[in-house]
């Protein structure tokens, strides 16, 4: 016995003659095909060619229908499953069959021909108007009326019929209502009458759909950031439009076509459509026609930063639900100054590069995760040290630093870190300085939720940039933090607002009070420095919705709980 499976060597079915390569093939069935005529009298004929075949080859079936007088002749087919077309009258001509192995029996293919041979003369009709069977119309057309030409001498009523009624219908005058874009069939009909044969003419009517424009869109003027986005205004109208329809606008795009600071500069749409239940009936002509607009000079958008513009928005609580009473009452805020924010929280390299040391908690990257360990966001920082971070930044750069201690902006002056509240208590922010700072709480929750709710796309979502948590934060977790800028950012193009670390805000905290507000700083007194955006270490992702508040004492630097910061500058 061979070991194993009982088998010698080179037997069962795994062997195969040499060259065939294990494969066979299976020669095709060839059908042929065979005529029986019924009720033909003499010069009635129909033959096949090919009369053989295999399956899926085409079959000209000719036909002669011999013409007895004027008399009424018509000839069937049958026998086969996909149907042939009838002919009526007396000719000759064509029909086509394709080999199909369901109509055979053993090998043969039966069509029948049935002629039938009448004593009714032969009669026309023929509608008024068409062109080559073919009526073309647009969506919207008023009714019309197509008759037959009365050309007929049989006696009987003739009825006009619609194949496709959603498309349009017919009345008994021959008249026709367009209902929809589409294709129908619109028939006239004679019965036979004792004397005279039936009589049917046909054409078809295809519905063109409507060619509408979008009218009444606008851009604001920008101030420049290096891009080309232009911000849609005005109200869209549809040009055209059938009263009554339901049809929509599905916004698109605008953009600038170019970015340098002008005036009146060309700004094109484009993505623009129709949606709604009649959209289908309607065809956009073009994209909205351009308009102008001014990019104004400004401060170019320093790197790694986007503008936020000023904007009013409703602060508070009404987006997502729960995490306490600190988030209400909902109130107006209006930001008169826009600002730029940065893309990501200020990394582990980022800091060392400016202090010298890295205070993180965790320093190792996730396996597998695109990014260093340095692209980790800083954490283990104190408010009273992303303030001297802030100074010490804009110093380096040449930008005019923010904060200032007993009247003076250079951080080597202010002393120790604080280990207690009170330290640097004469710390002051110049807002109107172009370094770099932290933003103020109204601020981040503005950039968080996407900025100006009155520009078009606005979303307002729960979490900085998605209702669904995942999609932006990361959280429920004490292994560690992210590499910045996994997630999809939100509206602004910014990261992680919702999850990885928390972040320090410059105000003090207080609890929210109902009246309107300008450019809130946050209270001259109090204890706890704002933080904001949840962090890994959050259980719930309650905490990394746009509007949940937590506060901190400005000198914590915890492990426990995973604190950071991002940068901010001024618009000049």
């Amino acid at each position: 016995m061979w070991p194993g499976d009982g088998r010698a060597p080179g037997s069962g079915s795994g062997n195969t003659p040499s060259g065939s390569g294990g494969e066979t093939s299976t020669p095709k069935v060839e059908y042929t095909i065979v005529i029986e005529m019924f009720d033909n009298e003499s010069g009635d004929t129909v033959t096949a060619s090919p009369d053989k075949g295999v399956e899926g080859v085409t079959v000209t079936l000719s036909y002669t229908v011999m013409d007895n007088m004027v008399h009424y002749n018509q000839l069937d087919f049958g026998g086969v499953n996909a149907a042939i077309a009838s002919v009526e009258e007396a000719g000759t001509g064509t029909r086509t069959y394709t080999i199909n192995a369901a109509d055979s029996s053993n090998g043969v293919i039966t069509i029948t021909a049935v002629f039938t041979h009448t004593d009714l003369i032969i009669d026309h009709i023929a509608f008024s108007e068409h062109d080559r069977g073919h009526i073309t119309k647009t969506y919207g057309d008023a009714p019309f009326t197509n008759a037959t030409t009365g050309t007929h001498i049989g006696s009987g009523t003739i009825t006009y019929h619609s194949s496709d009624t959603n498309v349009a219908t017919v009345n008994s005058s021959g008249q026709v209502t367009i209902l929809k874009a589409g294709s129908t069939v619109i028939s006239a009909e004679k019965p036979a009458d004792g004397t005279y044969a039936h009589a049917q003419t046909t054409y078809t009517l295809t519905v063109n759909t409507k060619p509408v424009t979008i009218t009444g869109l606008s851009a604001s003027d920008k101030v420049y950031d290096g891009t080309t986005t232009a911000t849609v205004t005005g109200t869209a109208v549809i040009n055209g439009l059938i009263s009554g329809d339901t049809v929509t606008v599905i916004a698109g795009t605008a953009s600038f076509a170019d970015s340098g600071v002008g005036n009146n500069k060309t700004v094109t749409f484009s993505g623009w459509s129709l949606g709604g239940a009649d959209a289908g009936n309607y065809t956009l002509s073009a994209q909205p026609a351009s308009v102008t607009a001014n990019i104004a000079a400004g401060v170019s958008v320093p790197a790694g930063m986007v503008y936020v513009s000023p904007g009013t928005f409703q602060r508070g609580q009404n987006l997502g639900s729960g995490g306490g009473s600190n988030q209400t009452p909902v109130h107006q805020v209006t930001l008169t100054r826009g600002f730029y924010m940065a893309r990501y929280e200020v990394t582990q390299d980022q800091y060392v590069a400016v202090m010298g040391s890295n205070p993180s908690n965790f320093q190792t990257a996730v396996p597998g995760e695109s990014g260093t360990p340095g692209k980790l966001p800083v954490d283990r920082v104190s408010w009273f040290s992303a303030l001297l971070f802030c100074n010490k930044l804009s110093i380096q750069e040449g930008l005019e630093p923010v904060y200032s201690v007993n009247n003076n902006t250079d951080p080597s002056t202010w002393g120790s870190v604080p280990t207690t509240t009170g330290g640097w208590s004469g710390m002051v922010m110049d807002i109107s300085k172009n370094g770099y700072r932290l933003p103020t709480e109204a601020e981040w929750e503005y950039a968080a939720k996407g900025g100006d709710p009155n520009a078009p796309g606005w979303t307002g979502y729960t979490f900085a940039g998605s209702d669904t948590v995942g999609d932006v934060a990361w959280y429920n977790s004490n292994t560690t933090t992210h590499a910045v800028g996994q997630k999809a950012p939100n509206a602004l193009g910014l990261y992680d607002m919702s999850g990885n670390v928390f972040e320090w805000c410059w105000d003090r905290y207080a609890v929210y009070t109902s009246d309107a507000k300008t450019d809130p700083t946050g209270p001259s007194t109090g204890n706890y420095r704002i933080v904001r955006g949840g962090s890994v270490r959050d259980s719930t992702d309650t905490n990394m919705r746009s509007v949940y508040r937590n506060y901190e004492n400005p000198q914590t630097a915890s492990a426990a709980i995973s604190y950071g910061f991002r940068l901010v500058r001024s618009s000049q």
